[in-house]
This record gives C-alpha cells, structure tokens and sequence, in this order.
C-alpha cells in the first residue's frame, strides 16, 4: 500500500512549490523559531514526491526554511513517494495533510510534557493541585501556562493570593491574568500586591472582579492586560505606577 522511502536529502536539494501552490515561510517568524530551537524530533520526517528527479516537499516546507537557515544542517529526514499524481493532485495533498491536521490541545500538551517532566508543567501542576486543595475554582488551564511561561514569580505570587482571596469561588481566565499583569507592573517600583491591605481588599472585593474586567473591555483595548490590570487596580484600590 505505502511505497515511500525513507530517505536523507541534501536540503538544498529539496523543493518547495511556492510558484504552485505553498505560501512562501523562508523569513517567517515560525520558521526562525524552528531554526533557533530545532529539535530532531519535533522536526519529525518532510513528505516529498520525487518527479523527474526532483524533490518537491508536500508537506513540511516551513520546516525545511529553519533548517536552511542552520549551517550545522546539511540534510534532513524525508518521506520519499514516487510521483504518480499531476500537480493538481499534489496541491489537493497538501490540502489534506494541513487541513485535517490537528494541533495538540492544551490539555494533551500538559498532559505530555508533565508526562516528561517538563518545568513548565510540574510547576503548572503543582498550581492546579494546591488551588485544588484550597477549593480555589480554576479551569483556565492554558492561561495558567502562559503566565508561568512569561511571569514565574508574579503567577506564584498570585496563585499564594488566590488561596487566601477566593476559597469557594472560581476564578476566570481573565481575572488571573489581569491580576498577573498588575503584580508585574507593580514590580516595576518595587511593590507588590502581597501586602496586608491588600491582601484584605482582595477578600473583599474578589466577588466583583469580574464584572470589573468585563466592564473594562472594549473593542479597542480587547481585554490587553493593561486594561485588565488598571480594572483590578481601581476595584481594589491599589495605585499604580504611570505609564
């Protein structure tokens, strides 16, 4: 059934058919991520039909514009079919592997870099497990993981809040990350948002946080964490620094 052969290309012997039908990714930002942190095995195999002795890359050409932008690389794993389809056909290919192609969700991703022992996700996990304990509501799980990712100490210091703020009450996706952002930004002048005042305003005033937020939003701003964050501030009562 499957006639493919797995097989090592010169890269710069690899076509892309950006002329028929493959936007051209060479300086985009997703194949500069791939050449700055190629992993062999998330770079996986190119699907490529050989035609007249030419290689044209079916699938993965994005991939292929991160590895020639590595001179370290000099060939790269292909999927090698013959040619027995007109060019027509290959583009309708090339449609079906990409549109039927799913990403991973948030939760399969979690679920397998915790699996791995990724930092990202133990600490992720571990956020989860003591608002759990805590009877913190929390289903925003991708958010979690963007704000670890980019504010590791400003998230640890708000999930430590939220323990003592919003027992037996859920917490949204935008309020932790308005909450973030306004522990950054107060960063910024060597405050933080852990103090006693505060601390009893949050229990307070958690209730309307949300409606805060939500009031706040408009179609100009779009819920960026500034927005978010002077909302909370104002709910709370916490002056923040200019600009």
């Amino acid at each position: 059934m499957f006639k493919a052969k797995l097989m090592m290309i010169d890269k710069d012997k690899l076509i892309i058919p950006t002329d028929d039908y493959q936007r051209d990714e060479s300086k985009g930002r997703l194949a500069k991520e791939i050449a700055l942190h190629l992993d062999p095995v998330a770079f996986g195999a190119l699907t490529v039909v050989r035609e007249n002795g030419h290689y044209n890359v079916d699938d993965g050409g994005t991939r292929l514009s991160g590895a020639r932008m590595r001179e370290d690389v000099k060939a790269v794993p292909c999927l090698v079919f013959p040619a027995t389809a007109t060019r027509e056909q290959e583009a309708d290919t090339f449609l079906r592997i990409n549109k039927n192609r799913k990403r991973l969700s948030t939760d399969q991703e979690h679920h397998a870099e915790l699996y791995a022992q990724h930092e990202l996700a133990i600490e992720v996990d571990a956020h989860e497990r003591t608002m759990s304990e805590h009877r913190v509501g929390f289903g925003a799980r991708g958010e979690l993981r963007r704000c670890v990712l980019r504010h590791h100490d400003a998230t640890a210091t708000i999930v430590s809040l939220l323990l003592h703020s919003a027992h037996d009450k859920q917490v949204s996706a935008k309020v932790l990350k308005g909450l973030v952002a306004l522990e950054v930004w107060l960063a910024k002048s060597s405050r933080t948002l852990q103090t006693r005042g505060v601390v009893k305003s949050l229990q307070e005033n958690f209730g309307h946080l949300d409606a805060a937020v939500n009031a706040a939003i408009t179609t100009q701003s779009r819920g960026d964490v500034k927005t978010l964050a002077r909302a909370i501030a104002k709910t709370l009562r916490v002056s923040i620094p200019r600009g």
